[in-house]
């Protein structure tokens, strides 16, 4: 199923918000039951809803910033510094059950809850980290969820950029990332979560998996393979 979620992404035609949203979900969940089978991967849709559901009853929907402000201070979502390594950070029953995360599966709790309340979010994928970028790309409001969800300018998002080593190109760091690519990122996470974990079951599950993506470039298939040889 993954394999088929991940080859049609953006092949056959443009996703709106929602369905680019729905996809990512998709796609990570089945990270999560390939790669941990037995976890509570088949729950996490219902509680995604049901977070969504439990902010409308607080009075929070209404704009995008009371939603936010309810995530990160009612709901006491926030990055898990103290084990910021370990696979559960990558898992989203884990991240929902303990409200704990890295940057990239805190954003997409985020969007999810966003989407299912009516207003737009996309994931940027800044070089080392992840934040979220709400509204028209124009008018755009960047989200750190991983730091309590911190407000950040666009300058600020650039300069993390540079800081990271990355030449700056403003419009190329802020594009939106394709379900395709939070889940590459999210198995290269699962991948050095998993080597710092000596799990090589998961390591194993986990790497191939990740020879999947069509975005693999030919030095990231080889390197992969033989991760995998190395675990089998």
């Amino acid at each position: 199923m993954f394999r088929a979620l991940v080859g049609g992404d953006g092949s056959q035609r443009q996703l709106s918000a929602l369905e680019s949203v729905e996809l990512t979900i998709d796609l990570l969940v089945c990270i999560e039951a390939h790669c941990r089978p037995r976890g509570e991967w088949r729950g996490v849709k219902g509680a995604l809803a049901a977070l969504a559901e439990e902010c409308t009853s607080a009075g929070a929907d209404t704009d995008s910033n009371d939603v936010l402000r309810w995530l990160f201070v009612n709901a006491e979502f926030e990055g898990n510094r103290e084990r910021y390594r370990a696979s559960s950070n990558s898992m989203l029953s884990e991240v929902l059950r303990t409200r704990r995360g890295i940057p990239i599966s805190l954003c997409v709790v985020a969007q999810s809850v966003l989407a299912s309340l009516g207003f737009e979010a996309q994931l940027i994928g800044l070089p080392g980290h992840v934040v979220l970028g709400v509204g028209d790309f124009s008018e755009q409001m960047y989200v750190d969820c991983f730091n309590s969800g911190r407000r950040l300018s666009r300058e600020q998002c650039v300069a993390m950029a540079a800081v990271a080593g990355a030449a700056v190109n403003a419009e190329q760091h802020l594009k939106p990332m394709p379900p395709a690519l939070v889940a590459l990122r999210t198995l290269n996470n699962l991948v050095s979560s998993f080597e710092s974990e000596r799990d090589a079951a998961g390591l194993a599950r986990t790497a191939a998996l990740r020879l999947t993506i069509p975005l693999l470039a030919p030095d990231d298939v080889r390197s992969t393979l033989a991760l995998l040889a190395h675990t089998n």
